[in-house]
Formats: C-alpha cells, sequence, structure tokens
C-alpha cells in the first residue's frame, strides 16, 4: 500500500480516538475521557424555578437550582464548572474513580419531569512511550518500546510511509529489526481511545564524531533509553531523558568501521606475533658467532 494510504488511515484512525466516542447501548449513551481531562453534559439553559439534577452511580447527586444556590458534593467540590445559560456543566481533572453511570434529569417549574439521559463515562489513563531498548546482532538492530497506559495499538512507519521490505514487527509491534547497514527516520506511534504519543527514532551512521550536534543519541554501549517526568538513575547502559523529548538518534558503526574492526584487531596482535621471532633469530645470530669464535 502507498505511502498516501498510511498516512490517511493514522490521521483517520488518531483524530477516531481523539474524538469523545459517543455510542447508545441499551439506552445508554457511552463515552470516553482521559484521566485529569474533563467531562461535560449538556442541559438546557437554565430558566428561573428549573432543576437540573445529575445522579452519579456511586450515589452522590449534583443539584443546580437555576433560581438559587447549588448544591455540590465535596468529591466534585474545586472540580465542577456551571454555564447557566449555555446549559452546560463540567467537571474537571477527572479520576479513574469518575467514571461510571450519570444519570441527567431536568425538571420544570412545575416539577414535572421535561428529559432524562444516561451517560456512561469511562476514564481511562493516557498513553506514554516510557522506554526504548536496542538489541544489536551481526546484521540487524531490534528496537523495543515500553508503554504505559495500556496502549491498543501501537503502529511504526518509515519516513512517513509503510515499512518496507525487511523489516519484521513482532511482540504485538513493540519490536521492530532492521537490516544493519540501513538507516532512516522511523515513527512509533502509541494509541488508544482517548490519547496518542509518538516518538522519532531515527538510525544513523557513526561519522567519526561528525554527528556530534545531534542529541540525544544511543551508542551501541547504551542498551536502554528511559522516558521520564521526574529524572532518574542512568548508567553506563542507561539513558534517562526527559518524557517531551520526541526525537531519539540512534548510531550505529558505519560499514568501513565495521571492515576495519578485524584489520584494527589483527594490527594489535601484531607485535606479540614478531616478539617471538625476533628472539630466535637474535639467540640463532649469538650462537652462530660464538660457534665461529671458537
Amino acid at each position: 500500500m502507498n505511502g498516501l494510504g498510511s498516512k490517511v488511515r493514522l490521521h483517520l484512525f488518531t483524530a477516531f480516538l481523539l474524538v469523545t466516542s459517543q455510542i447508545l447501548t441499551n439506552g445508554e449513551e457511552l463515552r470516553h475521557a482521559a484521566v485529569s481531562s474533563a467531562i461535560s453534559f449538556s442541559f438546557k439553559p437554565c430558566k428561573p424555578e428549573n432543576i437540573y439534577k445529575i445522579y452519579h452511580d456511586s450515589k452522590v447527586t449534583i443539584f443546580i437550582r437555576c433560581s438559587s444556590s447549588h448544591q455540590i458534593p465535596d468529591k466534585y467540590v474545586g472540580r465542577i464548572s456551571i454555564n447557566e445559560s449555555a446549559g452546560y456543566v463540567t467537571i474537571h481533572n477527572v479520576a479513574k474513580s469518575d467514571g461510571g453511570l450519570y444519570t441527567l434529569i431536568h425538571k420544570n417549574g412545575g416539577g414535572g419531569t421535561e428529559t432524562q439521559r444516561l451517560i456512561r463515562y469511562v476514564i481511562h489513563d493516557k498513553v506514554w512511550i516510557s522506554w526504548l531498548s536496542r538489541n544489536d546482532t551481526n546484521d540487524a538492530i531490534s528496537f523495543t518500546v515500553g508503554c504505559a497506559g495500556d496502549p491498543e495499538r501501537i503502529v511504526w512507519t518509515m519516513d512517513g510511509e509503510d515499512l518496507p521490505d525487511g523489516h519484521w514487527l513482532s511482540d504485538g509491534n513493540q519490536t521492530l529489526t532492521v537490516l544493519y547497514n540501513v538507516t532512516g527516520n522511523y515513527t512509533v506511534n502509541a494509541s488508544n481511545l482517548v490519547s496518542v504519543e509518538s516518538k522519532n527514532i531515527t538510525v544513523i551512521e557513526d561519522c567519526n564524531g561528525e554527528q556530534g550536534h545531534l542529541s540525544p543519541k544511543m551508542y551501541q554501549t547504551i542498551t536502554k533509553v528511559i522516558w521520564s517526568e521526574d529524572g532518574g538513575r542512568p548508567d553506563d547502559h542507561t539513558l534517562v531523558v526527559p518524557r517531551n523529548v520526541t526525537i531519539l538518534y540512534i548510531v550505529r558503526l558505519s560499514e568501513t568501521s565495521q571492515d576495519h574492526k578485524p584489520r584494527d584487531r589483527l594490527f594489535l596482535l601484531e607485535p606479540l606475533l614478531v616478539m617471538p621471532v625476533a628472539v630466535i633469530l637474535v639467540a640463532f645470530v649469538r650462537r652462530k658467532k660464538i660457534f665461529r669464535e671458537s
């Protein structure tokens, strides 16, 4: 499938995830929201003597009296905003405990019920990519990502398009394996119903230090990168970067450097190979000299 099709699919899926879903199930309107976001309910604009009630299945009720003060349960104090003229109620900074079934009731001035709606909110943790590990073999590099927030989908692309031949996905798309001689810009997207996060992973060749202006870089000696909000304790094989960093450079040895590896090792061994021969030659010359003098 061409790159344009891949981009269109990804954008459509992202839009689907970020829009709160509203599906009617058994008379209930199902909505999804993220932890720390806001959830809202709409009524008709307030009129004198009208009363709006919002029942939560945790047995708490919000009373909105259009002609007098409202009654707000303790769990919502400081987190609720009410727009009487527009008829909106919003609960901010929601937690998992704010999920559940809400029953919305509108009573008119005569005490009769005009409307009643059922809305069920499901609150999800946001997805974020928390770490990446690398594993080098003779002919390939494998990258494995770890996520927080229970992602429902992980997608890899190369230079904004579908992965070309020679790339392998495994472990539920958490692991991408690429041939060692391939460089390029990879993007991994992790998502669920309420959030999407992306990291750009660019594989570059070690060009004798010419990439010094790129940061952060993951060299061969580093086997894991951790994205953290609070910092961390890196060691010789772990790199810790801020969570808002979205670009990571993976440094691999150039083909020239790899070709020189055996020669370099042989060069180091040459003195060890030559020394015994030199000692034997010197001993032979001395013995021949003593033989002549005698």
